[in-house]
């Protein structure tokens, strides 16, 4: 993964019942319980092979820090956080999956429909796929003061010829799309965003999702005859 400078790293890989008791105990339900340190460590089990998602809890780290998301079927990823608005107490819960989860919405810039909010200059992403998805929850109200640098690393054997990814940020209770980047590099298996510039503001109650996209050139329609 890229930022080995980086001195801060919050990791975890839990089982999604062990992290959200973990969360909402220590973390969202009894603010202030849990003693952190350095890094957020709730369990050093593995995820089950049964489990359908994986899931970190930890305080809403420092502008700066290398934040690595939960690995999940063969996939992986980190982003750097902004600088943020997050007081003591403030948690971030991040569940990635491999497959589509029931509550996840459908990547919004190939959405049309009356119900989805699209970016205006967004990219038309019809015929395209979703291939990982990470949610993230919080307990209390903060903002990011930029949508972040991320790089994800890719599951073995997924296709990188002749794709363009893109990562859309998306507020899935509000249907919204609210960031649409193109990769600004893929070496092998990783790829690699560079951030936006523009609030990314998060409130509890509310899901918000990173979908990473894999787009393959749409054919041009053949000529009448």
């Amino acid at each position: 993964m890229r930022h080995p400078s980086r001195a801060k790293n919050f990791s975890l890989a839990a089982t999604a019942k062990t992290v959200l008791a973990a969360a909402f105990a220590c973390g969202v339900l009894a603010l202030g319980a849990c003693n952190y340190g350095t890094t957020a460590s709730v369990s050093s089990s593995p995820t089950p092979r049964s489990a359908k998602f994986a899931m970190t809890a930890l305080p809403v780290p420092a502008g700066g820090t290398q934040v690595n998301l939960p690995p999940f079927g063969g996939f992986s990823g980190d982003f750097i956080a902004p600088n943020n608005t997050a007081g003591g107490g403030t948690m971030l819960v991040l569940t990635s999956y491999s497959s589509q989860p029931n509550s996840a919405p459908l990547p919004l810039a190939f959405r049309r429909r009356a119900d989805a909010v699209i970016l205006p200059d967004s990219v038309d992403l019809s015929g395209s796929k979703a291939i990982f998805w990470v949610s993230l929850g919080t307990n209390i109200a903060f903002n990011f003061n930029a949508f972040p640098v991320m790089s994800f690393t890719l599951a073995s054997g997924t296709n990188t010829s002749n794709v363009t990814f893109y990562l859309e940020t998306i507020n899935g209770t509000t249907n919204t799309l609210l960031d649409q980047e193109q990769a600004s590099s893929v070496n092998g298996l990783v790829v690699d965003f560079p951030g936006a510039s523009g609030t990314f503001g998060l409130a509890p109650g509310f899901t918000y999702w990173w979908e990473l996209i894999s787009a393959t050139p749409t054919p041009s329609p053949s000529p009448s005859a």
